[in-house]
């Protein structure tokens, strides 16, 4: 990670955790809107020891990839991601007219999430939230379906993507972190 002070002082910090402290720490960062870049031109360099200090940590998953490289992993299904990235999406663009004088909350959220049933309360505490981060994860826990994702063979999944991003335009299939 390269992060600067303000921004680890606003997430609050690496969080204590059992295991996978990095994806808790992006989990912090997402909430306060920071700008996470995925670069291809990042190369990192580590051991491969298989046995670490951490319980679930790199050593952990590299034994994984080894004991089932006969296997076809298993990863969240190209749909799935389309449909996760247009809620997000959507969800963004309501985050963003929450100010405006005719705005409705809890009809902008039926409209996007028909089956989400929150009271009036609760959706005033959604759109206190100072940061859309925040906003967005909490709006995803309440969710009445358990929030799995389909998974398929990722050579499926790669598929799927490849199908989708030919039917859509390039402005309406951007995405990143910061939207």
């Amino acid at each position: 990670f390269a992060i600067t002070t303000d921004c680890y002082a606003r997430s609050g910090g690496v969080p204590e955790v059992a295991h996978l402290e990095d994806c808790a720490f992006v989990e912090r960062l997402q909430q306060v809107d920071a700008r996470i870049r995925h670069s291809n031109r990042v190369k990192v360099y580590t051991s491969a020891r298989c046995v670490g200090r951490a319980c679930y940590g790199l050593s952990y998953q590299l034994n994984e990839w080894k004991n089932t490289c006969n296997n076809e992993w298993l990863v969240e299904s190209g749909t799935s991601v389309f449909e996760r990235l247009t809620l997000k999406k959507q969800l963004k663009n309501i985050w963003i007219r929450r100010h405006s004088a005719t705005f409705d909350g809890k009809a902008e959220l039926q409209k996007c999430l028909p089956d989400l049933f929150i009271s009036p309360a609760k959706t005033e505490e959604l759109f206190s939230s100072s940061y859309f981060g925040a906003f967005y994860q909490q709006v995803m826990q309440l969710r009445p379906e358990a929030v799995q994702p389909d998974l398929v063979p990722l050579e499926t999944a790669i598929g799927q993507l490849q199908q989708i991003s030919k039917h859509q335009s390039r402005a309406s299939f951007c995405q990143t972190s910061s939207l």
